[in-house]
């Protein structure tokens, strides 16, 4: 948000070489990240987390046979890191490129080894894990609604450069800590029991899934899909069809982010007192009422007030959702891994999907489209759930 309103909006048509593009609603609400236009319809920019899904894949069941699985987190933190740096100090543009896909593809792989860190701890400790991992989720969406705003200012008084250089050091600091965190009980569990046994997923290089996992992780497809295809439309919903402002447009997206992280703990909080499948299934049942409440609504108040509706299905999606993955799976990091890989796989099957919906049923039909997908989606993951067996909380 700072860097728009730092510089002068151009058409598309009066772009300049060095000139910085705003991307919005790619693979988040909002603002998601930025490019540099390099003349001639090219730009370059860093690519999303879809590339680190093959090695997340590969190396997430793996994790749950290793001594311990802080090293993966740590290299993640500095793989993300040496690519902030190459971002940095470099402009060439096949260098960036394939530091996005080799080193930032590696960096993805810490982010469920995060969840499945979390979840022996929890084990270890006798703690209800729902609300625990549904709290570290909320810190993600703190994060997003902290840290856009915090780049913008920054870019008012430094450049591209040192934000890259800040975040490689934050990285690193990151790393730092867990490699500074002791060893605990879980590590010495995972030191003893080498040959544990296995759910049968973590099998190299795909896992085979059991009728009810593979379920859910379609469910978890299906209304990542149907959340993707609403985000990249919303947007045009609002300016062409409602007669909006891109100001509206901000409003909206900063209203839905605000109340996630409230609304997340809440939920989680219940997940752990009843569980995690019956707080997920009535989030969403949320989501198909907010599909369907935008997809009819007349005025720009009534997408707003459909917000409260998004925050507690998405809440509980990427929340819950955690939780409920890591009680069906027995090896944390094939759980988080799969979770992740489900609703990157979504936001790559709503890349597709959008276009054909909208240029057969335009903006609204989007909408009605997640209407059926969300729906779906309880259906199937409550297919899936009668057909598995979750561990003991």
């Amino acid at each position: 948000a700072g860097q728009l309103a730092s510089g002068d909006r151009v058409n598309a048509e009066e772009l300049q070489p060095g000139d910085v593009l705003v991307f919005a609603n790619t693979y988040r609400r909002g603002l998601s990240h930025v490019g540099i236009y390099l003349g001639d319809g090219r730009f370059v920019h860093a690519v999303d987390e879809r590339h680190g899904v093959l090695v997340s894949s590969l190396l997430g069941p793996l994790s749950d046979r290793l001594p311990s699985r802080k090293p993966l987190i740590a290299v993640g933190c500095l793989s993300l890191a040496a690519c902030n740096v190459v971002y940095a100090f470099t402009r060439d543009y096949l260098v960036v490129l394939a530091a996005s896909v080799t080193l930032q593809a590696g960096a993805w792989v810490a982010v469920p080894q995060l969840y499945a860190r979390g979840r022996e701890l929890l084990d270890e400790l006798g703690a209800a894990p729902a609300p625990a991992l549904t709290a570290l989720r909320s810190m993600v969406s703190l994060a997003w609604i902290v840290g856009p705003p915090a780049a913008g200012a920054l870019l008012t008084v430094t450049g591209f450069p040192q934000i890259f250089l800040l975040e490689a050091v934050v990285l690193v600091a990151g790393a730092a800590l867990v490699v500074a965190d002791g060893e605990r009980g879980a590590d010495r569990e995972r030191v003893d029991r080498p040959a544990r046994r296995s759910s049968g997923l973590a099998r190299w290089p795909f896992p085979r899934l059991g009728a009810g996992v593979a379920l859910a992780a379609g469910a978890v497809v299906l209304v990542q899909t149907a959340n993707s295809m609403s985000v990249t439309t919303m947007p045009l919903l609002v300016t062409t069809v409602l007669h909006g402002s891109t100001r509206d447009v901000g409003l909206v997206f900063g209203l839905s982010a605000g109340l996630e992280v409230p609304v997340m703990l809440a939920l989680g909080r219940a997940a752990g007192r009843y569980g995690s499948l019956r707080v997920m299934l009535p989030s969403l049942l949320f989501g198909v009422l907010y599909f369907a409440c935008v997809g009819v609504a007349t005025s720009i108040w009534e997408v707003f007030a459909a917000q409260v509706l998004s925050t507690v299905y998405v809440s509980g999606l990427f929340g819950v959702g955690i939780a409920y993955f890591q009680e069906l799976v027995a090896e944390p990091g094939t759980a988080s891994t799969l979770f992740f890989n489900s609703l990157t796989t979504g936001s790559t099957v709503a890349g597709v999907l959008w276009g054909a919906v909208v240029v057969a049923s335009g903006y609204r039909g989007t909408y009605a489209a997640g209407v059926v997908l969300a729906a779906t989606s309880i259906v199937v993951l409550g297919a899936g759930h009668s057909r598995s067996r979750p561990r003991r909380a």
